[in-house]
């Protein structure tokens, strides 16, 4: 049977925009912390993490053995970009909000949220209303999570998802 992070990675597997490919991570703050310093160090993993779709493993799942849906309450899913605008030569940390807008989150973040809201309507695996998949979206300009043990390792940018609630099918045969 499959359950949600198994859901939400196939949707971000199909996302079709330029920032391919799309990398899927499901696990709380400290781990990807923990895993993104972790990569950073590797040769070969350090410029394969971004941009990168969380789904924090913080949420509720209500499900009844005799119903084929799942409701979701508390789920939070995050849209992770690296703040690197080529071809500026300045420090990240310098960057104004309007320049992560135009360089970041309109070249990058932005098609990836709406491609992967595509893809989670396209799918009928979770219920719409009006072919709309109800949810909250904010803008986190110059994310920083944790403390100085378990900060990010990098200057990043990033869109919190909130779906409260979220219904999906269950697919026993999955």
């Amino acid at each position: 049977m499959k359950y949600l992070p198994d859901y939400i990675k196939d949707e971000v597997n199909a996302i079709s925009t330029q920032a391919r490919p799309v990398y899927f991570h499901f696990d709380n703050w400290d781990g990807l912390c923990a895993n993104l310093a972790e990569t950073k160090k590797s040769p070969t993993y350090q410029n394969l993490r971004y941009p990168l779709v969380l789904m924090h493993n913080d949420y509720k799942e209500k499900r009844d053995e005799k119903v084929t849906q799942a409701t979701v309450t508390g789920l939070k899913i995050y849209i992770i970009c690296q703040s690197s605008i080529t071809g500026l030569g300045i420090n990240p940390e310098t960057y104004t909000i309007q320049q992560r807008y135009d360089s970041i989150y309109q070249l990058i973040i932005n098609p990836i949220y709406d491609d992967l809201l595509l893809q989670m309507k396209r799918s009928n695996n979770f219920e719409k209303e009006f072919m709309r998949i109800p949810h909250e979206k904010k803008d986190l300009y110059k994310l920083w999570v944790g403390d100085k043990m378990n900060r990010l390792p990098d200057s990043l940018d990033a869109t919190e998802l909130s779906f409260d609630p979220i219904i999906y099918n269950l697919n026993k045969f999955s």
